[in-house]
């Protein structure tokens, strides 16, 4: 991420092949501001977040990434998300991911 705000939530980011065991799923870079809630992180991803040359808020995530989060975080958003949502918690999301995501699927 880099140059823009981004608000992520209930995502499920994983991967079973050994191509990713050294890949991080988020880098957090240069003037990115980024929201992150609720998101699930799995043991075949090396990093949930990587770099601190943005801006995180990191709230309710799962890290089970090999190497976790490299990434200051801060205790504030540091953008107002400018509509409304609901979390689910992060097994609901993880749940739903894995049933309703991919091509061709619907939720």
């Amino acid at each position: 991420v880099r140059n823009t705000k981004l608000h992520m939530f209930n995502n499920y980011y994983d991967a079973s092949s050994p191509t990713y065991t050294q890949q991080y799923a988020v880098g957090v870079r240069a003037n990115a501001l980024i929201v992150a809630e609720n998101n699930i992180f799995g043991s075949g991803i090396k990093y949930s977040f990587k770099d601190s040359y943005g801006t995180l808020y990191a709230s309710g995530n799962s890290d089970s990434s090999s190497g976790g989060c490299t990434s200051t975080t801060s205790s504030s958003k540091p953008f107002t998300v400018s509509y409304s949502y609901s979390l689910d918690s992060t097994s609901t999301a993880k749940s739903n991911v894995s049933t309703y995501a991919g091509a061709g699927s619907s939720f």
